[in-house]
């Protein structure tokens, strides 16, 4: 029961909420208690602090002669800030250096697709692991949303 999370007033606690002092660190929420209780990663506005998800267990087909996409589902609350790309940090095994990029620009308000791709010989073969964090750049004005992240990746033939 790990994953259960404390609800109140539809903002969802997180690890690093507890330690919150600006104000601006990303929470989990639901976009509307009462119509849409879809869950969000929000950062507010000119929050740019970076979220780390677990571990991604390679695939034992993953065929790293090719790349491993990172699939981010975004929007923002505005497009004042029309810049506002996200960080795709990435690593591979222990020890790895981060291999990864950042996204086209986010000028949506409403969900759009956003990858990066990450090289499949930094990637390494399975098995193994990936880890993967976010750092949204310079949005002072708008807030940006995360609904869904994922990987997507060529079997091996």
């Amino acid at each position: 029961m790990a994953s259960a999370k404390v609800i109140v007033s539809n903002d969802i606690s997180s690890a690093a909420s507890s330690f919150a002092g600006s104000g601006t660190l990303p929470v989990l929420k639901r976009i509307n208690g009462a119509t849409d209780k879809m869950l969000i990663l929000s950062w507010v506005a000119s929050g740019v602090e970076e979220v780390q998800f677990g571990n991604i267990a390679l695939p034992p087909d993953y065929d790293n002669t090719q790349a491993l996409e990172v699939h981010l589902l975004v929007y923002k609350s505005a497009n004042v800030n029309t810049g506002a790309v996200i960080d795709v940090q990435a690593w591979s095994g222990i020890g790895d250096t981060e291999m990864g990029g950042n996204t086209a620009a986010i000028t949506e308000t409403t969900a759009a697709e956003k990858t990066v791709s990450l090289t499949g010989a930094n990637v390494g073969a399975a098995p193994g692991v990936v880890t993967i964090g976010l750092v949204p750049g310079a949005h002072t004005s708008d807030t940006v949303n995360l609904l869904a992240i994922w990987i997507e990746y060529q079997r091996k033939s």
